[in-house]
């Protein structure tokens, strides 16, 4: 299974890949507005499948049949005004799986990347929080909140539902699930996420290969440190767009799909016009202002891609 979703993409990339630019607008800037080719990607996916048959950890717990919902997020729960659970909805997406590629936090309620968060560390309100600014005070009560949403899913977890809790503190699950997502997700102009993963598995190998495998004593990938240093370096830049991403579509009110209440729709798309009329106005060349039209995120699906 873990090979087949590598070779399937690989499959389809080697007959129709062809140079792009990034789905997602907010990368564009960091490859110069240029396509990015596909090959570095096929590369990656082939580098994935020389390891995917030692990222199946060993024994039965990890590996035990699975069924979970595919994208719990606050919508798509009903709750009663006594506050019981009456139903979760959208389940059509469900897959069973090894146990090892659910045990993983939905992304509404997870909150990798903050140390305190990764280390079970109970959430502190921030003491000078009266003396701080409007936005600064706004971004450490989100930080706040993030952090409180995480702590509080993993200590229910640990209550609740111990299998699962278990297996999300076994060693090398998280970056199992990474790297098997990216290697299974079709390609959008990002080649560096899944080999971003691809080095984290070389360099913590101990923790995500099999034990029980003798062809998996050594990991079988070797990246020279400039090679590393580039792709990990690109790799930040584009989380940090990705926070950038989050925040534009925060400041419109939209999800990442590009959804929003229909009795918000109005004031959605003055506050989408409001922000690009502003960055247009503060571009200093016709350069900049061609790539704010043509790379702008809630254009016309049809029309994106184009430069």
């Amino acid at each position: 299974m873990l090979r087949a979703v590598g070779e399937r993409e690989l499959a389809w990339l080697q007959r129709f890949g062809e140079p792009r630019l990034p789905e997602e607008s907010f990368y564009r800037e960091l490859y110069d507005y240029r396509k990015v080719d596909p090959k570095a990607q096929i590369k990656n996916l082939k580098d994935y499948l020389s390891l995917a048959s030692c990222l199946v950890p060993d024994g039965e717990k990890l590996n035990w049949p699975t069924l979970r919902h595919p994208d719990l997020s606050p919508n798509k729960i009903f709750v009663s005004k006594s506050g019981d659970i009456t139903g979760v909805i959208d389940w059509q997406r469900s897959v069973s799986l090894p146990l090892f590629l659910q045990a993983k936090m939905t992304h509404h309620f997870q909150n990798y990347g903050d140390e305190e968060s990764e280390n079970f560390q109970p959430p502190k309100r921030p003491d000078n929080l009266e003396t701080m600014t409007g936005d600064e005070k706004e971004r450490e009560i989100e930080i706040y909140r993030r952090r409180q949403v995480h702590f509080f899913y993993l200590g229910f977890s640990s209550r609740n539902n111990s299998l699962l809790f278990d297996a999300m503190s076994s060693s090398g699950i998280i970056l199992r699930n990474k790297i098997y997502e990216n290697a299974g997700r079709p390609w959008e102009g990002d080649s560096i996420r899944l080999k971003a993963n691809l080095i984290q598995c070389a360099t913590q190998w101990a923790d995500v290969s099999s034990k029980d495998s003798p062809h998996c004593i050594k990991c079988p990938l070797n990246y020279s440190l400039s090679e590393v240093d580039q792709c990990l370096q690109l790799d930040a830049k584009q989380r940090a767009a990705d926070i950038s991403s989050q925040r534009f579509r925060d400041l419109v009110g939209v999800n990442i799909d590009g959804w929003v209440p229909i009795e918000e729709y109005d004031d959605a798309v003055l506050r989408v016009a409001t922000v690009k009329s502003q960055m247009l106005a503060a571009a200093e060349t016709d350069r900049e202002r061609r790539a704010i039209e043509e790379n702008w995120p809630f254009g016309d699906h049809d029309k994106r891609g184009e430069v």
